[in-house]
C-alpha cells in the first residue's frame, strides 16, 4: 500500500518515471491505496470504476478521470467514499504517465475518503475488471461506476437515506434511461452483504448481458428498493 496524503510528496517522488528512481513497482503490484484518511476503516460507500479510458480520448478528454471528477463533485459527503479504479495491465504504463502528469501540473487531489487503484493481472474485460476492484471493497454500499456514466447531485445522500440498515441483503434500482430500465439493474448497487452473498460474476461473461446476472441474483437474493436515481450515460 501507499498510504495517505502525507505520502504523496514521497510517492510522486519514487514513482514518476525518468526521475532516477525505478517505477516498475507500480506495474507488479495488484493494489495501491493512495489516499486513505480513515487508516483502513470500513467505509460507507465503495465506487468500483473498471476503466478502458485510461487517456483522453475524443470523446471524453479527461478520460477515466472525468468521471470520477464528476462523481466526487455530485458527492454530498466524498469523506465516507472509497474509490476504486481499476485498470488492465495492459494500459497502466498509460495510467500512470497520463496520472502523474496531471499532478505536476496542479490537479486538485481528489476529497475521497479512500482512492485505490487496483490492476487487473486476469482477462481485459469489465467482468474481471469488477471481480478484482471488489476484493479491495470495504464499503456498506457498493456501487458500479465506469467512465461514461455520471451520478445525480447527492446521489450517495440519498441511496443512504433509502437504506439506512445495511446489515441485510438490499439492491438498490437505479435508472440511466434505458429502455430497460424498468429490468436491469444499471448501475448495480447493493449492500456489501448482497455482493458477498452473490459472489464473484461468473467468468461466463465477458461484458455484454452482464447486467442481466443482477436482474436476476439481486431480486432472488434480496430485497430490492426502488430509487427513481436517474445516472446519465453517456454511451
Amino acid at each position: 500500500w501507499v498510504s495517505g496524503t502525507s505520502s504523496l510528496k514521497g510517492w510522486l517522488h519514487e514513482s514518476i518515471p525518468g526521475d532516477g528512481h525505478d517505477p516498475s513497482w507500480r506495474y507488479r503490484m495488484p493494489c495501491i491505496r493512495l489516499v486513505d484518511r480513515f487508516e483502513g476503516l470500513v467505509m460507507k460507500f465503495s465506487v468500483i470504476h473498471p476503466t478502458a479510458r485510461v487517456k483522453p480520448t475524443g470523446s471524453f478528454p479527461a478520460g477515466w478521470l472525468g468521471a470520477c471528477q464528476q462523481w466526487e463533485k455530485a458527492c454530498a459527503n466524498p469523506s465516507d467514499v472509497e474509490y476504486i479504479v481499476v485498470v488492465h495491465e495492459s494500459r497502466i504504463s498509460e495510467f500512470w504517465e497520463f496520472f502523474t502528469a496531471k499532478l505536476r501540473v496542479g490537479f486538485a487531489w481528489p476529497k475521497w475518503g479512500r482512492f485505490t487503484i487496483v490492476v487487473n493481472h486476469l482477462r481485459d474485460c469489465v467482468v474481471d475488471q469488477c471481480n478484482e476492484g471488489m476484493k479491495a471493497a470495504s464499503g456498506e454500499l457498493i456501487i458500479g461506476a465506469m467512465d461514461d456514466l455520471f451520478a445525480p447531485e447527492g446521489w450517495d445522500a440519498k441511496l443512504s437515506a433509502l437504506c439506512p440498515d445495511t446489515s441485510k441483503s438490499i439492491s438498490l434500482h437505479c435508472l440511466t434511461g434505458s429502455a430497460r430500465d424498468n429490468e436491469i439493474f444499471n448501475p448495480a448497487c447493493c449492500t456489501k452483504v448482497l455482493f458477498d452473498l452473490m459472489g464473484p460474476i461468473s467468468p461466463e461473461y465477458e461484458s455484454m448481458f452482464v447486467d442481466n446476472e443482477y436482474t436476476l441474483q439481486f431480486p432472488r437474493l434480496g430485497k430490492v428498493i426502488e430509487t427513481g436515481l436517474m445516472f446519465e450515460h453517456r454511451h
